[in-house]
């Protein structure tokens, strides 16, 4: 589950070619803007580069999807400014006349104090006939650089000392990001114990 996040800029063009070059670079463009818009704070850039009913996925472009909030509200956009998530963009590809995809690498605080390494994302926009964005699929890149850090010590050590803060903080194995305050807490107790050195 990886919501729209802060982003930094380090683009490389993966060249569109022939007479649809102009217009594929512009759509480009526009995910890029929305990116720096969103980091920015720009709420009416936002809502400008946004189509009415914009909506986003997670992992599958399947059901109705969510809709896009252009004021970045929700449990998700919470807990990554609570965890200073950021990010950058390594590559972009036009997919089609109406698609662009951007890869993009992750991290934040939460990575961190699980000894986590940087996320890799794939974010395909799609476009509506006027150049708004009406939909973004947000997918995890298995490039075997990832994996869980700490997690599992993490949980075996909280399972034990703190059963009913997990419960609350994991339901069903799943991270709550409504509780980012109860996850920082455990993590810095967690590493504190096992040793491990705090983060600046």
């Amino acid at each position: 589950m990886l919501p729209m996040r802060p982003f930094l800029f380090s683009l490389v063009f993966l060249a569109a070619c022939g007479k649809d070059s102009e217009t594929s670079h512009s759509l480009v463009d526009a995910a890029l803007r929305l990116r720096s818009a969103r980091e920015r704070g720009d709420t009416e850039s936002v809502r400008a580069l946004l189509a009415a009913d914009s909506r986003i996925w997670f992992e599958e472009r399947t059901g109705p999807g969510s809709q896009v909030d252009p004021e970045g509200r929700g449990p998700w956009a919470e807990w990554d400014r609570f965890f200073r998530s950021r990010s950058r963009v390594l590559e972009s590809s036009v997919q089609s006349d109406t698609a662009v995809v951007l890869l993009a690498e992750e991290i934040n605080d939460f990575y961190r104090l699980l000894d986590r390494p940087p996320k890799r994302v794939r974010i395909t926009y799609s476009f509506d006939a006027s150049g708004r964005i009406a939909g973004t699929l947000v997918q995890s890149v298995d490039d075997g650089r990832g994996g869980p850090g700490r997690m599992p010590e993490f949980e075996a050590w909280a399972r034990t000392n703190h059963p009913d803060v997990l419960k609350r903080i994991l339901p069903a194995g799943e991270v709550d990001p409504s509780h980012p305050g109860a996850w920082r807490d455990l993590l810095v107790a967690w590493r504190a114990e096992s040793g491990l050195p705090l983060l600046d």
